[in-house]
């Protein structure tokens, strides 16, 4: 059950609408907001975008190899050490955390 997607052409058009500006500009303008979040991102920054989204780079730490079980078999398994890595995450903060969402059954029936 996914909600339905706003499009791109759907929120240019609806940026268009509110801002006057042509739909060329709000593509252009979109274009490098994507491109310098994505730069930022790549050179170890962390981005807050317009709305209440965080978007950066996280580090998962390394972990030391260990003894397990098979919750199968029940049999003992070496697991093995992991490097540390990083991936990029979004986080939700204010004023986007505190949007009033519509009811679960509104949203049924979007989906």
């Amino acid at each position: 059950m996914a909600l339905q997607l706003v499009t791109t052409t759907q929120m240019v058009d609806d940026l268009a609408d509110r801002t006057g500006w042509s739909k060329s500009d709000i593509r252009t303008f979109m274009d490098h907001l994507g491109n310098f979040t994505l730069d930022m991102v790549e050179g170890g920054y962390r981005v807050k975008l317009p709305g209440g989204v965080v978007v950066g780079a996280q580090i998962a730490p390394a972990r030391k190899a260990r003894m397990g079980r098979n919750p199968a078999t029940g049999e003992e398994i070496q697991i093995p050490k992991a490097p540390a890595s990083a991936k990029v995450k979004a986080k939700i903060v204010k004023p986007l955390s505190d949007a009033e969402l519509p009811s679960v059954a509104t949203l049924k029936r979007r989906s």
